[in-house]
């Protein structure tokens, strides 16, 4: 029994040996194992990568480009993503304002090219990689035009008001790089600040290329950067608008014309309180053959310009050949004008011809139910006479006729 106590003893005092002995060499290994990590990167320093992401495009060449007649107009990429291998300490120790990415765009050609992306690194990096390595360039030729200077308001302009009387100046002024850039640009903005209470300005103002939406347009040369303004706030009107013409229609033709029948002008309020009516310079309609349109002239008072509102007024022609249509009327129909206090007309019984020329589309509106038939008896005496009969619709035509021209009336006291 002795003996048997003394064996557990001695086989729990090396269990806890064991024990002891593996975490002994549990410690050990962690300890070696710190320093294999640090004698690796302390004295071997591994390499590793690191990336850098949207790092700005840089572009040179531009001058030697313009040089030979040629401006970019787009450019695919504006940063691109970089990867930098390396060793570990070189490589934790850069900023990204460090790594500077460029494309040399000296000898690209017209239209579009394809550029390698360069890098420029510091020194210990072994490797570099840049995504995309190429950036797509458009380059176009270098071209000149001229547009107008046009001024716009910023701010708010009291209702019933707005920009006038405007001098600039130069109205117009020379722009100039890429042929597709110049041709997007629609005018040269001048935007002038508005305040409460002024109506008199005089300024300096900034230009900038904008497109038919209003939206600037980038990488455009100007003639100068600046333009002289001088405008003012002017009242706005709606008034009529008459239409004068002059010349005949052709033979066979029927013209319809249609034109607004109000425009909005603007001027000073005592010159605007003058002023009901606008009219235009006289529309020749001896040279409308065809279907169109075509702007109107307008006479404006001196101290009025149009609206910036109202659109230029134009004229919309309609033109149809003639064609006829012929129906007959009674002579018991007509209609006796002017007649005498005390006298009637015996009117003879009789068919005539009625031919009316106009459109078709005019035609269709003629009957003989809606025409009238008249003479004049203003001049008329007792007694037979000849009178010429006239035709009239209400609705419009070219032309009309009756056959026969004239006819036999009698006239009589009322109480014969």
């Amino acid at each position: 029994m002795a003996r048997d106590n003394v064996k557990d003893l001695l086989s729990g005092q090396n269990q806890t040996n064991d024990r002891r002995n593996k975490t002994v060499n549990l410690i050990l290994s962690i300890i070696i194992a710190i320093f294999l990590w640090g004698y690796v990167i302390g004295l071997v320093n591994p390499e590793t990568d690191r990336a850098f992401n949207d790092v700005p495009l840089s572009a040179t060449g531009m001058m030697e480009l313009e040089e030979r007649g040629l401006a970019v107009v787009a450019m695919g990429e504006r940063d691109v993503n970089v990867k930098v291998t390396g060793r570990r300490s070189d490589i934790f120790d850069i900023s990204a304002d460090q790594i500077i990415a460029s494309l040399d765009l000296a000898e690209c050609e017209l239209g579009e090219n394809q550029v390698p992306v360069r890098v420029t690194l510091l020194s210990g990096m072994t490797d570099v990689e840049a995504q995309p390595e190429y950036v797509s360039v458009t380059v176009n030729r270098i071209i000149t035009e001229e547009r107008s200077v046009q001024v716009s308001v910023d701010g708010q302009v009291p209702e019933g008001w707005e920009l006038g009387a405007i001098s600039l100046d130069m109205p117009e002024m020379e722009i100039s790089g890429g042929s597709s850039l110049v041709a997007l640009v629609d005018h040269l903005e001048a935007k002038l600040t508005v305040e409460e209470g002024v109506t008199s300005y005089s300024a300096m103002l900034a230009i900038t290329p904008v497109d038919e939406e209003g939206n600037a347009v980038e990488g455009i040369a100007l003639e100068q950067e600046w333009v002289s303004v001088q405008a003012s706030l002017l009242a706005t009107k709606t008034v009529e608008l008459e239409v004068r013409y002059e010349g005949e229609e052709g033979e066979d033709l029927v013209v319809s014309a249609q034109a607004p029948e109000t425009i909005i002008i603007k001027g000073e309020p005592s010159v605007l309180e003058e002023i009901d009516s606008i009219q235009t310079q006289p529309v020749d309609l001896s040279a409308v053959t065809e279907n169109g349109t075509r702007q109107l002239e307008l006479v404006l008072p001196r101290g009025t310009e149009l609206s910036s509102r109202q659109k230029a007024p134009q004229i919309s022609f309609q033109v149809d050949q003639v064609t006829e249509k012929t129906f007959t009327i009674n002579a018991s129909r007509i209609q006796v004008e002017g007649l005498g206090e005390g006298l009637k007309a015996l009117l003879p019984d009789l068919e005539l011809t009625v031919t009316c020329r106009g459109s078709a589309l005019q035609l269709q509106e003629i009957t003989a139910e809606n025409t009238e038939l008249y003479i004049d008896g203003s001049n008329a005496r007792q007694g037979q006479g000849e009178f010429t009969v006239g035709v009239r619709n209400t609705s419009p035509m070219k032309s009309a006729s009756v056959s026969p021209q004239t006819i036999t009336v009698t006239i009589q006291e009322e109480g014969e």
